[in-house]
């Protein structure tokens, strides 16, 4: 039986090959008649990936483009930056004839498909709809139906979130690895360089993402680290940081998950063994050695500090085997009463200014009762007191973005405890 995590894989697997080989069919019939060699050669391969799929499993295949998002069965795909310009270009290709969705059923073979592709080539050529609204027995395309994930009323980044999604997925292939010697370090440089140039423009949808979780749940050790990462991110350019200071910063942030050592020198050996860190090798190590050593030896440099100071804030607000987290603003007030050993209070301080008493993905009671989730957050001390908020289910956010700065008859009261707000935040 597939676990939830197989099956993720599965599909996303599946979802890639797909649209990449539907886009290179969608420049093809633009360019040959749709008996050329070459697009014969592409559905064979499209074939031979649905053949494949369809040897273990017997249910039907939908794949759907909803303009900037795309499923596979109903599931997500994630995309790095290369991937996703192809499905949008696919996207846009099929919308021009109405198409959103593709239905492939088990006995779909090459007719089915050869006939699909013939009349995409003629509508291409005459710029109109041409397709066989009946399907092409085995295929069946239509328009998208249902609701875009992420089209809520504050419109959020999509890209963002997908930006984090792809992170992650890097993260849950590093660590089970992490190990291997020569591992190259050139796919996580590449996300981290997406991830710190998208989070300049949007910051708050990735403080979002690093913030959210179930107090009572311990997360998984990737997650954890991915909001480490984040965080340290978000607050290298709170600091201004130069860009390749927050590089050096958010690599040093996913190594030090490396190794659960508090030993300085048994957390940095290791991470000499990778390839691809190029320059940042020794900064980045000293990022790690001052992280553990928070102070032992004298004076942080600031990527150390910084370091140090987003792992102790989620360590404290992260469930463990000791018991449930702390809540962010339990865990600020430790880190500035000085109840942590060894953090450069200065550092604290301002890291806590920048999170605010309401943190960004922070669940909330509201005066009214209602429960509410943290989603913006204005300028200076009034911004960061009544913050932006969005009405939540348990399910998930609705309605309109309430401006608490805005509002006189309605603020927010407390943290919402766990129990006031069924649902598992870590999976969101």
């Amino acid at each position: 039986m597939s676990t939830p995590i197989d099956e993720r894989k599965l599909y996303q697997d599946l979802g890639q090959d797909l649209i990449l080989l539907l886009y290179g069919l969608s420049r093809s019939v633009r360019l040959y008649e749709a008996n050329n060699a070459t697009i014969i050669k592409q559905v064979d391969l499209l074939l031979e990936r649905l053949r494949r799929y369809f040897a273990v499993h017997q249910d039907s295949l939908q794949l759907q483009l909803m303009a900037d998002e795309f499923f596979v069965n109903g599931k997500l795909l994630r995309a790095d930056p290369q991937f996703w310009d192809r499905a949008v270009g696919l996207a846009r290709f099929f919308q021009q004839f109405e198409i959103g969705e593709l239905i492939f059923e088990p006995t779909v073979h090459s007719s089915h498909c050869l006939a699909f592709v013939r009349d995409l080539s003629a509508s291409a050529r005459s710029q109109s709809n041409l397709l066989n609204p009946q399907g092409y027995d085995g295929l069946f395309v239509g328009e998208t139906k249902g609701q875009s994930t992420a089209s809520v009323d504050l419109r959020p980044d999509r890209f963002a979130i997908l930006l984090c999604g792809s992170l992650l997925d890097v993260l849950e292939w590093f660590y089970p690895n992490r190990h291997q010697a020569g591992l190259s370090l050139l796919p996580l440089r590449r996300t981290l360089q997406l991830v710190i140039d998208a989070a300049v423009k949007d910051p708050a949808i990735f403080q979002v993402v690093a913030a959210v979780r179930d107090p009572e749940r311990p997360l998984t050790w990737s997650r954890a680290r991915l909001a480490v990462t984040i965080d340290a991110i978000c607050f290298g350019h709170y600091l201004t940081l130069h860009r390749r200071e927050v590089m050096c910063l958010a690599v040093a942030a996913v190594l030090s998950g490396v190794s659960d050592s508090d030993d300085p020198i048994d957390a940095v050996c290791p991470l000499f063994l990778y390839r691809g860190i190029k320059d940042a090798s020794m900064p980045m190590a000293l990022a790690v050695h001052d992280a553990r050593s928070r102070g032992a030896a004298g004076r942080l440099g600031m990527a150390g500090q910084v370091l140090a100071v987003c792992e102790t804030y989620h360590r404290l607000s992260s469930a463990s085997d000791q018991g449930p987290g702390l809540s962010p603003a339990q865990s600020l007030e430790r880190m500035t009463s000085g109840a942590v050993p060894n953090l450069e209070r200065g550092t604290v301080q301002t890291f806590a200014d920048y999170k605010g008493p309401f943190p960004l993905g922070s669940a909330v009671m509201l005066s009214n009762g209602s429960p509410a989730i943290v989603v913006a957050q204005g300028e200076g001390v009034a911004g960061k007191h009544r913050p932006t908020v969005m009405l939540f289910d348990g399910e998930g956010l609705y309605g309109e973005p309430t401006d608490m700065a805005q509002r006189d008859d309605v603020w927010i009261e407390r943290y919402a405890e766990n129990s006031e707000l069924p649902i598992n935040l870590a999976r969101t």
